[in-house]
């Protein structure tokens, strides 16, 4: 039986080759779309392969709750927790878990080695941290280095770049100047497939790779190795700080699961005392095969709750694909009407509408599966490019992931079933009779294709709406945070004022070279997001907060940064000496502190407000420089800036910006270089900032591309279903028209009535997906701190394309169908 079923399907997909063609093709398509997203999202979900029982290992996350009115937050759950007190309590709270660790970054670290200096990005963890992590060493003294007083894991990149040589296991080096302490193990670098890995360059700056925590160290010691350090140094500090993180490895055999962890998680902050009056916190484990996708989660939406990346990409690729499996649906339905003479002789015959209905899910199902083939070959080209293009391995995670197989597996299973199911059984509801007597004239579907056509466009049109936004937004974020004006400004890392120099020697070191037009420091280098630095403001008693991101900067800064001055000064060089007071703020602070102009806010007092809105300190504002953002995302609905002068101690450790002149560039540079060797004895470490701006925005650029091809692949089967629409309507209306152009109606007409009528759904489509686009837009432009204006533009713009799309696909056949002769069509009468 099943190879009757299958020999009568192979006749049928070659009896209607531009139907079955159209209909593979858009399933394969919709299907490419899905599994990209799908393999996407399990390559992301799926990291640090390389250590044993990565499944039991999770991370606690806490989520910080405002309990002021000040301050009206809901972080999310970030990475961080006080390993502390974790990795004391936790152990007696839940003692099945198999290890707790905990591990605090350190970036930037002074190495001395013979006197001189360099930077390292360490990092502190617990013993118990190798038992979770087993280190890929190259060479060893110790299995467990951090059991050992004062002894250090070295990466092999560091162990290059400090001593020449990865044979440095019993070399000495000293930390911070104040300790001296022993190599006990080099390893192998991380792969990028781990949420340790770091990408190549200099220690201090944005290391990590695109789809990474900053998770990345270079030089690893003990607890009680930083201990000695601080002690050494003469300044103890708590290793509760926010860059610690808590990890645990639940047990392989107890039959607990991280759900009873988290359970047991609720109210440990209160329990031991790590709730303020300020904020209160939760905390929950995360697996940490997933780190990386809550890193592309933070690089495409910030450092805010609510949405999920993985639910959007899942989301629009299964829009795409429920496109095609409507376009298949649509197609079927009018082949349908071609196949009702044959379907109901087979009944006459004896076949039961269970066999019609196995007959044509026979069909489908081998329609699926040439088009799940088509699928496989064109996600194999993509993810090759990908992988060249980015540094992913996406094709040796998928095609080693059981799960993806299975996953896929179900997607096409479920393809097969939607696409076929209402086919198969409104073929078999046909009563014989009435399909031998109408043949192919039996009762034309119109209802029902035309809404599945509203259907396809409204998606359509959505997802055009969506990525005009997308890229509007990207263009102006790009426009933002390029250099303004024809000169560059050089970011220069924290070494560069690590002998004692200030922003003060620098200028005047460089000041004698034309080339070199400012100098400035700054306390975080523009583009790197950050949490913690935000500020709440009144411009007078009671009156309403307003909330603004606070920047620590030095005299000459808005020269540096390219800002222009909107009124009074903004601690110009020629300006008089700022009183320690003053403070710049940019023309969005102006308006949401209500004054009218920027000129009415020079001069005017400010009050600071502690979380609980008491009035901690007044400033005075200097001037109003205009908007101009240094960060990608606003967080929590922040806008405006407010600019501090950095005091000499917070300068020390400060980045520079340089402004540099367009036309002597490699000049200007040669005179930074030789600036920094006489000045520092580290490493040059420099980048221009639009290259920060660059790493810090590839992601949103990534994701405008994927949300170009996914809408383009939408399209496309959108226009292939209009086309094969057109190629039924045209079918059965001909008599119709043969009677119209028989009483006089002209092929310009018939033309234009076609048209019309195919026109008319495209409208009620985009009629009906323009609340959804605009809500989710709106929401999704509140992320940025530069963001455009959401205006009719891009809804025009779905609506133009999906229309030319439309009028694309049935042209031709309309204008054939305006040219039949009526004489042909009424003799077949």
């Amino acid at each position: 039986m099943f190879r009757h079923y299958l020999s009568s399907a192979l006749r049928n997909l070659w009896r209607f080759k531009s139907f079955s063609a159209i209909s593979v093709l858009g399933l394969a398509l919709g299907l490419a779309c899905f599994i990209a997203a799908y393999g996407a999202v399990t390559y992301f979900t799926h990291g640090d392969r390389e250590f044993p029982d990565i499944d039991r290992v999770y991370l606690v996350f806490g989520r910080y709750f405002a309990n002021t009115p000040a301050a009206s937050y809901d972080t999310g759950f970030l990475p961080g927790g006080p390993p502390g007190r974790m990795v004391r309590y936790l152990p007696v709270e839940v003692p099945e878990l198999t290890a707790v660790a905990g591990l605090q970054l350190l970036p930037g670290m002074h190495v001395y080695i013979g006197g001189h200096m360099s930077f390292v990005d360490a990092a502190w963890a617990d013993p118990t941290f190798l038992g979770i992590f087993p280190l890929p060493f190259v060479r060893a003294a110790a299995a467990n280095p951090l059991t050992q007083p004062r002894q250090v894991v070295l990466s092999e990149a560091a162990a290059l770049r400090l001593f020449g040589t990865t044979a440095v296991v019993g070399r000495v080096l000293t930390l911070e100047n104040a300790l001296d302490v022993t190599v006990a193990a080099v390893m192998k670098p991380f792969p990028p497939t781990s949420h340790f890995y770091r990408a190549a360059g200099a220690p201090g700056l944005a290391q990590t790779g695109d789809f990474n925590f900053d998770f990345g160290f270079e030089l690893l010691i003990s607890r009680e190795t930083y201990e000695a350090l601080q002690a050494a140094l003469g300044t103890p500090q708590s290793p509760g700080a926010e860059s610690a993180y808590t990890y645990v490895m639940l047990p392989r055999r107890s039959g607990m699961t991280v759900a009873t962890l988290n359970r047991r998680l609720e109210g440990f902050a209160r329990r031991h005392g790590l709730d303020s009056p300020i904020q209160h916190v939760e905390y929950r484990a995360e697996p940490v095969a997933a780190l990386r996708l809550d890193a592309l989660q933070r690089a495409v939406f910030g450092m805010r709750p609510g949405i999920s990346l993985v639910a959007l990409v899942m989301l629009v690729a299964a829009l795409v694909l429920a496109i095609a499996c409507v376009n298949y649906v649509n197609l079927a339905v009018v082949r349908s009407i071609a196949r009702s003479r044959e379907i109901g002789i087979r009944c006459v015959l004896g076949a039961s509408r269970l066999h019609v209905a196995v007959q044509y899910l026979t069909e489908s199902a081998l329609q699926t599966a040439l088009a799940a083939l088509i699928a496989l070959a064109i996600l194999a080209g993509v993810t090759w490019i990908v992988d060249a293009r980015a540094e992913l391995d996406l094709t040796g995670a998928i095609a080693s992931s059981a799960g993806f197989w299975t996953g896929v597996s179900l997607a096409c299973l479920a393809t097969a079933l939607v696409s076929g199911v209402y086919p198969a059984v409104r073929l078999a509801s046909l009563r014989p009779i009435w399909a031998i007597r109408a043949g192919d004239a039996l009762a034309s579907p119109r209802t029902g294709p035309r809404l599945i056509v509203v259907a396809q466009f409204a998606i359509a049109s959505l997802l055009l709406t969506a990525l005009a936004v997308i890229h509007a937004q990207n263009t102006q974020l790009r426009a933002a945070g390029m250099s303004p004006g024809a000169d560059q400004t050089v970011v220069l890392g924290r070494g560069a004022m690590s002998q004692g120099a200030s922003v003060e020697i620098w200028r005047q070191a460089l000041s004698a070279d034309p080339a070199i037009e400012s100098v400035a420091a700054i306390a975080s280098a523009p583009w790197e997001d950050d949490l913690g630095n935000g500020v709440v403001l009144a411009s007078r008693l009671h009156a309403s907060h307003v909330m603004a991101r606070s920047h620590l900067i030095s005299r000459d800064f808005r020269n540096a940064l390219g800002m222009r001055l909107a009124a009074g000064h903004a601690f110009d060089l020629a300006d008089a000496s700022p009183a320690s007071d003053e403070v710049v703020i940019d023309r969005a602070l102006a308006q949401a502190l209500g004054f009218g102009t920027p000129q009415a806010a020079v001069g005017q007092i400010v009050y600071v407000l502690t979380a609980d809105l008491r009035v901690d300190h007044t400033v005075r504002i200097a001037g109003v420089i205009e908007n101009q953002p240094l960060r990608i995302f606003s967080e929590f609905g922040v806008h405006a800036n407010i600019y501090h002068l950095l005091t000499p101690e917070q300068a020390r450790g400060a980045p520079l910006i340089v402004r540099v002149s367009r036309n002597a560039i490699p000049h200007a540079l040669a005179t930074i270089d030789g600036t920094w060797r006489r000045l520092s004895n580290t490493p040059v470490e420099r980048q221009f900032m639009d290259e920060l701006f660059e790493r810090a925005y590839r992601m949103q650029a990534y994701l405008d591309r994927a949300l170009t091809a996914l809408t383009l692949a939408g399209c496309v089967i959108a226009m292939m279903s209009v086309f094969g629409m057109a190629l039924f309507v045209v079918k059965r209306r001909t008599h119709e028209i043969g009677i119209r152009k028989a009483i006089g109606a002209r092929p310009q007409q018939i033309l234009t009535m076609l048209m019309r009528d195919f026109s008319r759904p495209v409208l009620i489509a985009n009629l009906v997906s323009w609340p959804v686009a605009y809500l989710a837009l709106q929401d999704y432009l509140s992320f940025f701190s530069e963001r455009i204006r959401l205006s009719p533009l891009p809804f025009g713009l779905g609506l133009a394309v999906t229309l030319a799309i439309a009028w694309v696909a049935v042209y031709g056949q309309a204008l054939r169908a305006a040219r039949i002769e009526p004489a042909v069509v009424l003799r077949r009468e």
